[in-house]
């Protein structure tokens, strides 16, 4: 499967799970749910309180160690074997483009990535997905030095929109934390 392929594939599959949309991606801890689970690089502290957000909304942690491979045959591949899952991270743009492709065998749909890049005068975000924007938009415009608090909390309380997607850029000052990697991804996928 080609990259075309498989965004077409994600917006295909976000379209069937519009009847489910108001639940997607609820932080209440119903039984019928997909488990959330957040993808952590301890490497960077905002990778950190962006999990943060998903553990207190009451999902669980995974760190990534030194191989996202590894993190995907030993502990998220074994899951998916119980039933769906939903995954969330801020991470470095490889790790997202892996567990991509490790995650095109399930079924797989990322319904929202966001690129954060601080390696210009001011910080430049660009927002795309089938969720609506508005509320992750507003927590990295007002979120200050818990952006990455902010924005986790602000994605999984978003409903999803399967209509169409929707784009947003934004550039304005927002200050990483000293241990950023000036470049990270905010991402949402669902694993069936």
């Amino acid at each position: 499967m080609n990259r075309r392929e498989f965004v077409t594939f994600g917006v295909s599959y976000a379209a069937l799970l519009a009847p489910q949309a108001s639940l997607a991606f609820s932080p209440s801890t119903k039984t019928n749910e997909p488990p959330l689970l957040a993808i952590a690089d301890r490497r960077y502290s905002d990778s950190a309180r962006f999990a943060n957000a998903i553990a207190r909304a009451g999902g669980d942690v995974l760190e990534i160690d030194s191989d996202i491979g590894t993190l995907w045959f030993g502990d998220i591949e074994p899951r998916l074997r119980h039933g769906g899952l939903r995954l969330a991270g801020l991470t470095l743009q490889s790790d997202l483009f892996v567990l991509e492709r490790l995650a095109d065998r399930s079924r797989s749909a990322t319904l929202y990535t966001g690129c954060h890049d601080w390696r210009g005068p001011c910080s430049q975000h660009q927002l795309s997905g089938v969720i609506s924007l508005g509320r992750p938009a507003l927590a990295l415009q007002h979120g200050g030095l818990d952006w990455a608090l902010t924005l986790g909390e602000a994605l999984i309380a978003e409903p999803m929109q399967a209509a169409r997607g929707e784009t947003r850029h934004l550039s304005f000052e927002l200050t990483p934390a000293p241990d950023n990697p000036k470049y990270l991804m905010s991402w949402l996928m669902t694993l069936a």
